[in-house]
């Protein structure tokens, strides 16, 4: 239902990805409140099937606001996974949507955007 508000996607420009950070676009299309954190993980595809990069991250608890629209982010992966080598890859992220104005009903999404390094 929610997913359909959503979009999630690289952000166009030579240096958007990098084999040590990415730019990624949220587009919320919808008028609720959503809210995203630091929590990503990456995963590449290996002969057509996709594989958990190692190792898997701990993060803070940190939530960030989602407005209306275009909300971008970058993501430093350098400084966790090193240089990510050559290959089709996509990051895993979360997101928690307000459904009702006093905070009690809320929907929360894991989505995923493909990138290519």
């Amino acid at each position: 239902m929610i997913a359909g508000y959503l979009e999630f996607y690289p952000a166009s420009g030579k240096e958007a990805i990098t084999a040590e950070k990415g730019t990624f676009i949220i587009n919320n299309k919808s008028d609720l409140q959503m809210r995203t954190g630091e929590f990503y993980a990456l995963q590449k595809k290996v002969l057509g099937k996709w594989s958990d990069v190692e190792p898997y991250l701990d993060f803070v608890m940190i939530a960030y606001e989602v407005p209306t629209g275009e909300y971008s982010f970058t993501v430093s992966w350098g400084k966790d996974y090193g240089k990510l080598p050559h290959g089709t890859y996509r990051i895993i992220k979360d997101c928690s949507v307000t459904l009702d104005a006093e905070y009690h009903k809320s929907e929360d999404l894991v989505f995923a955007c493909e990138f290519r390094i």
